[in-house]
């Protein structure tokens, strides 16, 4: 009796479909780092991680030298923050570079510059394009307000017919009007601004 019942619920069991779950596919992101091997070069290490000797020099601050250690650890690629904070310093340094130099409408360097002009230049040297007048450069990016201000963000003033690229501590780099030079100065007041503009896709 038990056989004929157990020889039953087997024939059961095998009249049933078979369901095969896939398993979840694993992550394939590439890795950050990576830790320097007997036998590694920077240029084997860049063919089996997808990047270049010219990059891997750069992030790990190798200059020109191809010299590396077994045990050391090497910084394989850039995340997006460290892309960001890369361009806005270079959009940074260029804008500040300009210090001193004169005013003229409708000028975009190199030897004077507009307010939308010194903007457009600061943030094209770290390879990102913003239109070239401010009405237009108003619309790129997202509105943030005061307290969420971050470096590189643009200031709007005059109903936004003039830009100012902010710099961090509450300073903005500006090239005013006229007879002034672009010089750093203190953020506006806030009643003064029109629009605060996060560059959202650098």
């Amino acid at each position: 009796m038990r056989h004929r019942r157990m020889t039953a619920v087997l024939a059961a069991l095998a009249s049933l479909p078979i369901v095969l779950v896939p398993q979840a596919a694993h992550a394939t992101e590439s890795p950050q780092t990576v830790v320097v091997q007997p036998g590694d070069t920077l240029w084997n290490l860049s063919r089996r991680n997808g990047t270049t000797v010219e990059d891997l020099q750069r992030l790990n601050n190798l200059g020109t030298s191809t010299l590396i250690r077994i045990g050391q650890t090497l910084i394989l690629h850039d995340d997006a923050a460290a892309i960001r904070a890369r361009k806005t310093a270079t959009a940074i340094a260029y804008a500040k570079a300009q210090v001193g130099k004169p005013y003229r409408f409708a000028t975009a360097g190199p030897d004077t510059f507009d307010c939308s002009g010194l903007v457009m230049k600061a943030w094209e040297a770290a390879g990102y394009q913003l239109p070239r007048v401010t009405y237009d450069q108003i619309k790129v990016g997202e509105r943030v307000t005061r307290d969420q201000l971050i470096p590189g963000d643009l200031v709007f003033t005059n109903n936004g017919g003039h830009v100012e690229l902010y710099i961090g501590d509450d300073t903005v780099v500006n090239a005013g009007h006229t007879g002034v030079s672009v010089h750093l100065q203190d953020l506006p007041r806030e009643e003064q601004i029109v629009a605060y503009v996060h560059l959202t896709d650098v």
